[in-house]
């Protein structure tokens, strides 16, 4: 699991970008960190393998123009830069970001013909690598490397917004309905310089607004100092168009949304409750794992959504506190932020 956020409005974007990658990378992140702008009809981004310190430290990522754009941060994996969010398109004017995994959905997709048929189109893959310790769930090409799922999702997304001519968020629920999975994806394109696209099919993802700004975010903790008008949650199984000001969003439908049942709200929070009366402290990761269990076999399950949302509110409240801890990170001899949820006043 990962967190992300966007923005766009009339300040400068990657500094907020950054405040919020910030306030949630440690529940769940801060093993690479990236973020993508737009300014002046040019796409630019930074990412390492590493916390947002590290991205500060070695990029110029707080400078980055634009008063739109998407950040990122993620979980361990193989210690390149090349394998941190946002993935960008061959010729350069898409970016795209993603929190998620195959979930129900492995097994079900084919990407050695979609590689095929990006790479017969130009598209080149820089996470391509045959670094033996990539795990087995990301996709192989007929040689035997491995790639990121993002980077072939990118390609997806650019092929039916570039080549097919779809609008940026169209072209996100069409790569979406090819290759499912559960997740929840944004995406800039100097195409739309306007408009940051987003495609919710299960995974956390909050909508904000202060004035003419608008914001995204997996959590609402994260846009705290913020000071914002308004804040809901992105419906599920959705595409997302959101410009200055305000926010569309389109049902996907087709199967994936013949999937989709009510959150069990009632039961969770009795759940996580429970989880929480022991006074110690827990991972968000752990959390909501153990609540998956309450959507019937078959379905679309929003146990981190639910997780998140409570955490929010129980943190709100003063019922929950956040500790603060480090985790050995991807990065060699490196450290990641790693954040715990304890219930306030309660021994453990």
């Amino acid at each position: 699991m990962c967190t992300v956020a966007a923005y766009i409005g009339d300040e400068q974007a990657a500094p907020i970008l950054l405040r919020m990658i910030g306030n949630e990378e440690g529940y769940a992140g801060g093993q690479y960190t990236g973020l993508a702008t737009i300014h002046e009809g040019k796409l630019y981004y930074a990412k390492v393998c590493g916390d947002l310190a590290e991205l500060l430290k070695r990029t110029d990522a707080l400078s980055l123009p634009g008063t739109i754009g998407i950040a990122h941060s993620r979980t361990p994996g193989i210690p390149s830069d090349e394998w941190a969010h946002p993935f960008i398109s061959t010729d350069e004017s898409v970016a795209y970001i993603a929190n998620g995994a195959a979930g129900m959905f492995a097994g079900s997709r084919d990407f050695t013909e979609v590689y095929k048929r990006l790479a017969a189109a130009g598209d080149r893959f820089r996470t391509l690598t045959d670094d033996p310790s990539v795990d087995k769930a990301y996709p192989r090409i007929p040689d035997g490397r491995a790639l990121h799922t993002s980077d072939l999702l990118c390609g997806m997304i650019a092929e039916n917004h570039l080549r097919k001519g779809m609008d940026l968020s169209s072209a996100m629920g069409a790569a979406y309905l090819e290759a499912p999975s559960e997740v929840v994806g944004l995406s800039i394109s100097l195409k739309e310089p306007d408009a940051v696209a987003a495609c919710r099919i299960n995974m956390p993802l909050m909508w904000g607004r202060k004035g003419n700004a608008c914001y995204l975010a997996t959590t609402a903790l994260a846009m705290e100092d913020e000071d914002l008008d308004n804040v809901s949650a992105v419906p599920s199984v959705s595409t997302v168009s959101m410009r200055r000001g305000e926010i569309a969003y389109k049902p996907i439908g087709g199967k994936l949304a013949r999937m989709c049942v009510a959150m069990p709200w009632a039961k969770a929070i009795r759940h996580l409750d429970e989880i929480m009366s022991d006074g110690k402290e827990h991972h968000i990761g752990d959390m909501y794992m153990d609540i998956e269990s309450l959507w019937p076999e078959g379905s679309i399950q929003e146990a981190a959504m639910l997780t998140f949302q409570y955490v929010h509110e129980e943190v709100k409240a003063g019922r929950l506190k956040v500790v603060k801890r480090t985790t050995k990170a991807s990065l060699p001899g490196a450290i990641a932020p790693r954040w715990y949820f304890q219930r306030s006043g309660v021994e453990a």
